[in-house]
C-alpha cells in the first residue's frame, strides 16, 4: 500500500506518520518547505516540495505527476485548505482520498449549513447548545468574533470588543457574504476527537485545551472523560455523515454547557494527544479505509499532556545526523 500524506509539517503529521509506519505503509510526503525544514522530512520513504495550495493549477498538477510516478494508491491530506481543494477534484487524482464523501466534507466546513445540522442533533438538550450565528451586518452586539464561514485554523478570524474595531472592520471586509458573526463566549476550548467506522461502530475522546497556539494548536491538555459530551459528539459526527476520524470543538462555561463551534473534517492538530492518552484515532482513521477493522472499545482514563518540542538534525555530518 502506498498512501500520499499532504503538509508532512503540519502538527498531526507525526502522529500520522507513525500510524502508517506500524502498518507497513509506503509513505509519500509533500509539503510546501524543503525536506530538509521539516523534522518528520526523514520519516517517508519519498518526499516532494510542492506548490502552495493558492498556486492555481500547478499544486494539483503536481500532486497528480506524484501520484502517478509514485503508483499511489490513497492520498490523506492534513490541511483543510488541502482538503478543498482534493475534496473538489476527488475523481481526477487516479488515488483513493481518504476522507469522508465529498457531500459531507462541504457541509462540514460550512459553518452555517454544520450548525443546521447540529441544532437538530441537540433538539431537547439542555447541556448542549449552538453558538448563535448569521452574516455579519456590522450592528451586532459586542463583543463578537467574525470570521469566514468556510474558515480554518483562526484565519480570518477578528475578536470585536470596542465600537472602533467594528468600524474598522466594516470599512475593510470586502467579501460580506462569506463573513459570519458569533457572540463572544466566556470559557474553556474543548476539543472532541471523533472516529465512525463503516458499521456505525464510534468513539470520541474530549481534552480541554489549557494552552493553544494562537491558531488554535494545543500545547497543554487535560484528556477526561464526559459520557454524554462523548454521545453527543458521536451523534452530530453520525448526522453529518462521518467517516473516519474528525475533530469537534465546543466552549464550555462555568455552569457546565458546551457551546458548539465547528466540526473540523480532518485530524486535529493535537491528534497525537488521543494516542498518547490510548487511544489511537490516527490508526483507527487508517483501519476505517484500509483494513475495514471495528472501532476499538475507548478504555481512556483522564491524565494531563503536554507537547514537548525537541531539535532534529535533518542534515549533516556530525552525530546526531542520520544524513
Amino acid at each position: 500500500m502506498i498512501v500520499l500524506i499532504t503538509a508532512i509539517g503540519s502538527f498531526s503529521s507525526s502522529d500520522v506518520l507513525r500510524a502508517c509506519k506500524e502498518r507497513g505503509i509506503y509513505i509519500v510526503g509533500t509539503d510546501i518547505y524543503p525536506k530538509t525544514w521539516l523534522s518528520e522530512g526523514g520519516n517517508v520513504d519519498a518526499f516532494y516540495q510542492v506548490p502552495r495550495f493558492d498556486a492555481g493549477d500547478a499544486y494539483l498538477f503536481a500532486l497528480k505527476e506524484i501520484i502517478e510516478r509514485e503508483k499511489v494508491d490513497a492520498v490523506l491530506p492534513l490541511t483543510d485548505a488541502e482538503i478543498d481543494i482534493l475534496n473538489e477534484h476527488r475523481s481526477e487524482l487516479g488515488a483513493k482520498l481518504l476522507l469522508s464523501d465529498q457531500e459531507v466534507i462541504k457541509v462540514a466546513r460550512d459553518k452555517e449549513k454544520t450548525k443546521e445540522v447540529v441544532d437538530r442533533v441537540i433538539v431537547g438538550e439542555t447541556q448542549f447548545l449552538t453558538i448563535p450565528t448569521h452574516p455579519f451586518s456590522g450592528d451586532e452586539e459586542l463583543p463578537l468574533i467574525v470570521k469566514p464561514k468556510n474558515g480554518r485554523s483562526s484565519q480570518g478570524l477578528y475578536r470585536i470588543k470596542t465600537e472602533k474595531e467594528r468600524q474598522w472592520l466594516v470599512k475593510n471586509i470586502l467579501d460580506r457574504e462569506n463573513i459570519i458573526a458569533q457572540p463572544m463566549m466566556d470559557g474553556d476550548v474543548v476539543t472532541v476527537d471523533v472516529v465512525v467506522g463503516k458499521d456505525g461502530r464510534a468513539a470520541a475522546l474530549p481534552r480541554k485545551e489549557l494552552l493553544r497556539t494562537y491558531n488554535g494548536a494545543g500545547l497543554s491538555v487535560k484528556v477526561f472523560r464526559d459520557r454524554n459530551l462523548e454521545k453527543i459528539s458521536i451523534s452530530i459526527a453520525k448526522a453529518l455523515g462521518v467517516l473516519g476520524c474528525v475533530n469537534m470543538e465546543w466552549i464550555v462555561d462555568r455552569e457546565n454547557t458546551y457551546h458548539f463551534l465547528e466540526c473540523n473534517p480532518r485530524f486535529s492538530g493535537g491528534i497525537a494527544f488521543s494516542n498518547k492518552a490510548g487511544f489511537d484515532m490516527s490508526g483507527a482513521h487508517l483501519s476505517v479505509f484500509l483494513d475495514n477493522q471495528e472501532i476499538p472499545d475507548n478504555q481512556v482514563k483522564p491524565c494531563s499532556l503536554v507537547k514537548k518540542y525537541i531539535e532534529v538534525c535533518t542534515e549533516g555530518e556530525n552525530n546526531e545526523c542520520d544524513g
